[in-house]
């Protein structure tokens, strides 16, 4: 599901974006998908999974949404319209992709039956059909848009499925607790980013990083990896050749 975020910073300078991917950071460092002045270099992950999507807190300021605070390492659902703040530095606002379309100012429109003035006979016609080339061509870059992150959707959904619920099940089973599985799950995030950015070599870092770090729990099991361990080693495994 296509999504924008508007974000409006201490400096009242507000920026727009859109959330094709299904994980984005948010920070001021220039690497995060959507870098922001004046908050943490890496404050937060937004993550889309399950029809929904649910923000990462990863910095020490005051997180709310909608007025309840996400503490640090936690994450909670954001949902379409929610306000989320990042302390008094930031407020970002999660709106669908057709209600944003709707808010996007108009073109300007020229009554069929309005008479042209005398004084510029040829003007506002032409104004007229330049107006109307513009809407056209927004409509089928638009169309053509659509088509082509359709298609890419289409083509990442087996991976994005499997990422989407390894990562549920892996939160559900470890919560906010265990030092490890936060390591693992930052490290998985992480790759899973770089890797959709194409960067490979980042991707292949921090794969690693999260597999050293559930085989080195296999080791020191006396019974082993639970099945979410397992899972999610065996997906880590599985993406490491794609990033070769």
């Amino acid at each position: 599901m296509t999504a924008k975020i508007f974000a409006k910073t201490s400096d009242a300078a507000l920026t727009e974006f859109w959330v094709n991917d299904d994980v984005i950071r948010v920070g001021s460092d220039a690497g995060c998908e959507l870098p922001l002045p004046g908050i943490a270099p890496h404050a937060l992950t937004v993550q889309h999974r399950g029809g929904r999507y649910y923000v990462f807190n990863r910095c020490t300021a005051p997180i709310r949404i909608a007025g309840q605070i996400v503490p640090e390492g936690a994450s909670n659902p954001w949902d379409l319209g929610q306000e989320l703040e990042i302390g008094s530095e930031a407020a970002l606002m999660l709106q669908s992709a057709e209600e944003a379309l709707k808010q996007a100012p108009s073109t300007e429109r020229y009554d069929d039956d309005e008479e042209p003035s005398t004084d510029e006979p040829t003007e506002k016609n032409g104004n007229k059909n330049t107006t109307s080339l513009i809407i056209l061509g927004a409509c089928a870059v638009g169309i053509l848009f659509l088509l082509t992150f359709g298609a890419k959707q289409s083509s990442a959904k087996s991976t994005t499925v499997q990422f989407e619920e390894v990562v549920e099940d892996y939160t559900w089973e470890h919560g906010e607790n265990d030092p490890t599985a936060r390591r693992v799950l930052d490290g998985v995030q992480r790759a899973r980013i770089a890797e959709l950015r194409k960067d490979f070599a980042s991707a292949r870092e921090k794969y690693g990083e999260a597999k050293d770090l559930l085989w080195t729990k296999k080791q020191s099991a006396n019974g082993g990896l639970s099945d979410v361990d397992e899972r999610m080693l065996s997906f880590i495994t599985e993406r490491l050749p794609r990033v070769q």
